[in-house]
């Protein structure tokens, strides 16, 4: 198909079953410095919509503790790692 438009596939997001979801819990916010690199790092880390995401991180600033339904182990640990670097305090939530 020299001349025609070449699309990519439609993937679906993966989706969370409460047994299989890595909880992280974000408990402190105290030096946010970026408030959209947050929900970013959410909805890779969760696979939740842009609103979900950001009800979460308005959670988190109104003092609220959200817990973050992760997809996966490694996905819970970018997460932690990133929210660090953003200023947030975020661990696994004891189960």
């Amino acid at each position: 198909m020299p001349f025609g438009i070449r699309f990519k596939k439609r993937t679906t997001p993966p989706t969370i079953s409460p047994e299989n979801a890595i909880p992280v819990v974000l408990v402190s916010h105290e030096n946010l410095r970026n408030k959209i690199q947050l929900i970013k790092h959410i909805r890779e880390a969760s696979g939740l919509g842009l609103k979900d995401a950001k009800d979460l991180a308005d959670q988190l600033t109104a003092g609220h503790h959200p817990t973050v339904p992760c997809l996966s182990e490694d996905h819970a640990l970018h997460l932690i790692d990133d929210a660090a670097q953003l200023g947030v305090t975020a661990k696994h939530a004891d189960i």
